[in-house]
């Protein structure tokens, strides 16, 4: 009778571990060499990391390694770059604002009127709010100035907006907020002392920017508004540049 068919052994590694060689195959395809994490897992990682663990990471990572710091700097100068080139234009905001308060309820009788003005009241909130994010310190010279410009706009909106309920209405929540002034003054403080200046100087028509702020002030002032854009004109003429002065009850440009 002749021995029986000896079983087939597994291959033995240089460790003594025995395995299969297929399965080794298979595994090793499907992991990184050297332990090293593949980019769907990174991914995974990083979005489940929070803003400060990113931002510790990031600096120690660029501490060690000058190619990193590098790319770091480099991004930025190109986000700067775009953003210096790029002009907004926001005047279809500014009518945007007049018509919510001035024409698109005024078909509501009284009281429907007084339901829907806080509406319109956040939505002009909303807006100032937006132009004032849209104009940070890399947005380019020309759209913080469309900003201010539109800021400027919608002021006198609102202090011109006393005639039915909506404008009454809206007027009162603008009276205790001072949104618009700390838009255009969180917009101010983004520009150098010399672009403020130039703000100033250029008054060769009265729809240059300056004399329509100075403008604004004196409406804001009869409607009871006008809190702080005494910090905004300050911003840009600045009181040890200039004593206040008056010719009729109007603010003169002094310096």
């Amino acid at each position: 009778m002749s021995n029986p068919r000896p079983t087939k052994q597994a291959r033995v590694n240089l460790a003594g571990d025995a395995h299969v060689t297929h399965l080794e195959h298979d595994n090793a395809s499907t992991q990184p060499a050297n332990g090293a994490i593949n980019s769907e897992e990174l991914l995974r990682l990083v979005d489940q990391l929070s803003h400060d663990q990113l931002r510790d990471i990031v600096i120690k990572a660029a501490e060690a390694h000058s190619d990193v710091a590098t790319h770091i700097k480099n991004t930025i100068e190109e986000m700067r770059e775009k953003e210096r080139n790029r002009v907004i234009n926001f005047g279809s905001l500014s009518k945007s604002v007049w018509y919510s308060i001035n024409v698109a309820h005024r078909k509501l009788k009284g009281s429907r009127q007084y339901d829907v003005a806080g509406d319109v009241w956040y939505e002009v909130l909303d807006t100032i709010k937006s132009i004032a994010q849209q104009c940070g310190p890399l947005t380019s010279l020309q759209a913080r100035l469309n900003g201010l410009s539109v800021l400027r706009k919608i002021g006198k909106t609102i202090c011109l907006s006393d005639n039915d309920v909506v404008g009454h209405e809206v007027q009162k929540q603008f009276q205790s907020d001072h949104s618009p002034e700390e838009a255009m003054i969180e917009i101010l403080s983004t520009m150098s002392e010399g672009e403020r200046r130039a703000i100033r100087e250029e008054e060769s028509s009265e729809e240059d920017l300056w004399p329509e702020i100075l403008e604004l002030d004196d409406l804001a002032y009869n409607s009871c508004l006008s809190e702080r854009l005494n910090e905004v004109i300050d911003l840009i003429n600045p009181p040890r540049a200039c004593k206040d002065a008056f010719d009729n009850g109007a603010h003169l440009k002094c310096g």
